[in-house]
């Protein structure tokens, strides 16, 4: 046999387990003979794989008696991946029940083909319900699910980047739109999801929530280590305007996604999006970062505040007047700043 077929096995194994989960692999192949070969990572070297051969000869190798080693190797894989995979769904699952939210929106889920077990892993109960938007190979995908004694949901329009849903209120005469999003990351892509959303937003009449992974700031604040605006994050503010959407401050936290342990890149891609219809039924909309799980993204929830809208005063006490300085220095800060477009923009260089 050639004696190059132990390292092409060595090749075999680097595509199953990939570059990165290599190094953390020991795999023990037997052929059917008594030959046997070990495949290790030493501490010192973590990008060369060493082969550590025992048979007696090289002509016993066999290619043939390969290839079901291969097999075994890769179901090895995939079930240590199903182990990992449930742990983090009974984690999620744990962080869910104590959110206690009703509708739900999973960004980025990656997964294909029937969701139920999925779902049941995430949110027990029969009263869970859920619609999908499947991954595309290993990018996008979005998963959205609610619970049905609280709300009625159907299915609204379902797009490559975009997945809307219309709820109604089961105890209430309240009904609302809420679409998921996960944009790409380039820019000229992007532009094709601010057309799905446009073209959505001629079907929708009421209150309307945009939330999801948009891949984009809309200020050089948003971003760590940013010095200009791009010319993405200028299209993403036009598309919010030209929508009339609002913008709502993201409390207690300035970033929603960062990357590496010390967190040297930072940003703000995740946000939830409003029309101003939520205002006639709630009165204090915001939305606040939650507990990070297993993800580099940081949850957000959109907060409604009570049902009953209340005036909200404003309140001003007539002896500043008489302060020495004040009338200069309310005309001097008012003065210095100078803004166009919508008044939820002001709110990142408050």
């Amino acid at each position: 046999m050639d004696k190059e077929a132990p390292s092409n096995s060595v090749e075999t194994i680097r595509k199953e387990v990939g570059e990165e989960d290599s190094t953390n692999v020991l795999v023990e192949l037997r052929n059917q003979g008594n030959s046997r070969e070990k495949v290790s990572q030493e501490e010192g070297d973590k990008n060369e794989i060493m082969v550590h051969n025992t048979t007696e000869t090289e002509e016993n190798w066999d290619i043939e008696d390969a290839e079901p080693l291969s097999v075994q190797l890769r179901l090895f894989i995939k079930e240590k991946e199903k182990e990992t995979s449930l742990d983090k769904r009974r984690l999620v699952k744990s962080i869910l029940a104590s959110w206690n939210a009703d509708i739900i929106c999973i960004q980025e889920t990656k997964l294909e083909g029937n969701m139920t077990e999925i779902v049941k892993q995430l949110w027990g109960g029969r009263w869970v319900d859920f619609t999908c938007l499947e991954a595309s190979g290993t990018r996008g995908g979005k998963l959205m699910l609610w619970d049905s004694r609280v709300w009625k949901g159907e299915i609204l329009e379902i797009k490559s980047y975009t997945l809307t849903c219309k709820f109604e209120a089961q105890l209430r005469n309240f009904f609302c739109h809420v679409t998921g999003v996960y944009a790409p990351n380039c820019y000229i892509e992007r532009r094709l999801v601010w057309e799905e959303i446009g073209s959505v937003r001629g079907l929708i009449e009421g209150p309307w929530a945009l939330c999801g992974d948009f891949n984009v700031c809309r200020y050089i604040s948003e971003k760590r280590i940013c010095t200009r605006r791009t010319k993405g994050m200028k299209e993403f503010s036009d598309f919010i305007e030209d929508m009339n959407l609002i913008d709502l401050l993201l409390e207690d936290a300035k970033y929603t996604w960062f990357k590496w342990d010390l967190h040297e890149a930072a940003s703000r891609i995740d946000r939830m999006l409003i029309s101003a219809d939520w205002d006639d039924s709630f009165n204090n909309m915001n939305q606040i970062p939650l507990q990070k799980i297993t993800s580099d993204h940081t949850p957000i929830a959109l907060q409604g505040g009570s049902w009953q809208k209340k005036k909200s005063y404003f309140k001003f006490e007539n002896w500043w007047l008489g302060t020495e300085g004040f009338i200069d220095i309310i005309k001097g800060w008012w003065n210095s700043f100078s803004y166009e477009g919508r008044p939820d923009s002001f709110w990142p260089v408050r």
